[in-house]
């Protein structure tokens, strides 16, 4: 008797399913990737306590404690749906999609304030509501979930950047959200995206660049008016308490970016951030500091925000020093835009050199590099893996 050959799986994308219109009565075949396929459910939106109605109360029984209850069902039962249901959710349930980008805009990140009044039943909501988020992100993410539900890998590359369900800017808030406790799932959903679908390196190159701009730019309008305004004190306390905030999140987004997809650092040292980030240090940290001492004593939340000052410092030596690693020492990590060669390596050597004499030249930044790192034990191990080199060339940086 002969065998039957076994059928094999179809990815989704070239699924059909089988319906009867009901204006004609006809069955008819749909692709399993359809809007008649997508339930009617309305996500609500994430939104902060302090921008609720009701006063910003938090508390349980409160307006926003109940939508985080709707909000922690509604993804219970979205995570539960099989693979095509939960894809025809995705493209096409657009108040799924405003809800998680509502989500990445307004959740609390690991060193804001806390919201809430801090009752443990809403807590373990938001909680719960947290580790989800993530998992539909996650679950997006991936082309496959088994042998049998899965997508084309071109397809589901093409599918999440041309829909914008997983760009640079949302990969970005993730790390900032979800890089703490969460690293080598990150990591993998990082990866899978940008390594998959070329065209997310020139959007990346974007994203880095408007990060440096924006804190460039908050320097430049700060540094323009500080030499004038610091003695007369006309710096509000809140001003400067909003700029050490805003540059301490842009210095945590790109650390924890960073900590998840460190081939984006030859990107950065492309676009040269060693030296933008020198630069914006030594001229705005110095009056930023100033200002600081000036008005500590009328600075709501002080040590919440003095906290985030020394992070934001701490936070941009990290990322020089992780260029630094990633780029030169770590064998070096390839460059996302060209191939390893002799001349490259050449190439390397005199950025590296360029970049440890520009750090030891900014005083200001080189004290605080110092604090965390030894850019001496950088320099040896350069020279190490460049015995050909004369060692004047390094000597200098050592002495």
């Amino acid at each position: 008797m002969a065998r039957t050959k076994e059928t094999k799986p179809l990815p989704l994308d070239a699924q059909r399913r089988e319906r009867v219109n009901p204006n004609t009565g006809l069955v008819e075949l749909l692709p399993s990737l359809h809007p008649l396929w997508c339930r009617d459910v309305q996500f609500l939106p994430y939104i902060p306590p302090s921008a609720c109605p009701g006063g910003g109360a938090s508390g349980r029984g409160s307006p926003w404690a109940e939508s985080l209850e709707v909000i922690d069902s509604d993804l219970q039962w979205l995570l539960k749906l099989p693979h095509d249901k939960f894809w025809c959710q995705v493209l096409y349930d657009t108040s799924l999609q405003k809800f998680l980008d509502s989500y990445l805009l307004s959740a609390p990140r690991p060193l804001d304030k806390q919201d809430t009044d801090g009752t443990q039943g809403v807590k373990d909501v938001l909680s719960r509501i947290h580790r989800r988020v993530f998992m539909v992100f996650l679950r997006m993410s991936t082309h496959k979930e088994s042998s049998e539900h899965f997508f084309s890998p071109q397809f589901h590359a093409s599918l999440i950047y041309d829909q914008f369900l997983l760009d640079v800017p949302k990969l970005l808030d993730l790390c900032s959200l979800y890089g703490r406790g969460n690293g080598p799932l990150l990591g993998r959903l990082v990866s899978s995206v940008l390594d998959k679908q070329p065209k997310y390196l020139s959007d990346l190159s974007t994203s880095l660049d408007i990060i440096l701009e924006s804190m460039e730019k908050v320097c430049s309008c700060f540094h323009d008016s500080a030499t004038s305004r610091v003695q007369e004190s006309t710096f509000e306390s809140s001003e400067v308490a909003e700029v050490i905030l805003y540059v301490s999140d842009a210095a945590c987004t790109l650390k924890s970016f960073l900590l998840v997809y460190p081939k984006a650092c030859s990107l950065l040292l492309e676009r040269g951030c060693v030296e933008r980030l020198l630069g914006f240090y030594e001229s705005f940290v110095p009056g930023l500091q100033e200002l600081w001492h000036w008005h500590k004593s009328s600075i709501d939340n002080v040590e919440y925000v003095k906290t985030r000052f020394r992070q934001a410092k701490s936070d941009l030596t990290w990322i020089v020093d992780a260029v630094l690693v990633n780029c030169f020492l770590s064998n070096p990590a390839p460059s996302l835009e060209c191939s390893n060669s002799k001349d490259e390596e050449v190439q390397n050597l005199e950025k590296f050199l360029a970049a440890a004499s520009s750090i030891i030249s900014d005083k200001v930044f080189y004290h605080e590099y110092q604090k965390h790192f030894s850019l001496r034990d950088k320099v040896l191990s350069m020279q190490k893996m460049h015995p050909e080199v004369d060692a004047a060339q390094f000597d200098y940086l050592t002495s």
